[in-house]
């Protein structure tokens, strides 16, 4: 749209810029660069349909008669639930600037339904995004075995789509522990959210993997931290840490949430 407005007003050209904070891998975004290459040359030649079929047989050399890359868009919406899932108040989004934030309140054992009433939104939000997810995964596991090349960033939006359907299953699971009344199956419930808890470690192992082929994940000793003025969320910590800005902190409140209704 950018591109047809710079035709249409007659403009010289248009130069077009990324933050680089504004992604988790640099893969995920360079479909969006070749797009402005082309459409930056010839706004009306194709259209976004179009340019979204010849990227997939270029890119991963794919029947796209046969095989759709519809899951990158599904990635791309998914990941605006994901960005906010866990907590009441506060932003991550480097795009937009990181910000102080407040997690997600954790049900009372003694008022079984209250925190459903009170998450409502987000719980209805998580089903919907449940079955986005799985949606996801029987597309992208398609396009991997029909890829001819360039896989590497088909293994980056596997592990993205992990991390990002972890708050999904953790919302899920403690709407269900708040939903029974029974002594005996809310001790079924908590254990079922603790080992989505217990999952994370694997979800974060394979995506640091994947990451690891094509960056350093962690600041060598010494370093110095940038000091202007900007709010970079991925200059938050000296190791990977910043990429769960809000999953690791609210997996310690559950674990001492869980200990606590074992008094």
């Amino acid at each position: 749209a950018f591109s047809e407005l710079t035709e249409a007003n007659g403009l010289e050209g248009i130069l077009a810029t990324a933050w680089d904070d504004g992604s988790p891998h640099t893969e995920t975004v360079w479909r969006g660069y070749a797009a402005q290459g082309e459409f930056g040359w010839n706004p009306t030649g194709r259209s976004v349909e179009e340019y979204v079929a010849a990227h997939s047989q270029r890119e991963y050399g794919i029947d796209v008669k046969r095989n759709s890359t519809h899951f990158i868009k599904e990635l791309e919406d998914a990941f605006f639930f994901f960005d906010g899932a866990l907590v009441q108040s506060g932003r991550r989004n480097p795009a937009w600037g990181t910000t102080s934030f407040k997690l997600l309140d954790l049900p009372e054992k003694k008022k079984p339904g209250e925190w459903i009433k009170k998450y409502e939104g987000k719980i209805k939000q998580a089903e919907i995004e449940d079955k986005r997810y799985v949606s996801i995964c029987t597309e992208l596991e398609k396009t991997i075995r029909a890829s001819k090349r360039n896989r590497y960033s088909l293994y980056i939006y596997k592990q993205l789509n992990e991390l990002q359907h972890f708050p999904v299953m953790l919302l899920m699971a403690l709407a269900e522990y708040d939903k029974e009344v029974e002594s005996a199956a809310k001790k079924e419930k908590i254990q079922k959210v603790s080992e989505i808890c217990a999952q994370f470690k694997k979800i974060r192992a394979d995506l640091e993997y994947e990451f690891s082929k094509t960056r350093f994940l962690e600041q060598p000793e010494g370093y110095v931290e940038d000091l202007n003025h900007h709010n970079h969320l991925s200059a938050k910590t000296m190791n990977f840490d910043w990429m769960y800005l809000y999953e690791i902190p609210m997996i310690d409140k559950i674990n001492d949430w869980i200990a606590t209704l074992s008094n």
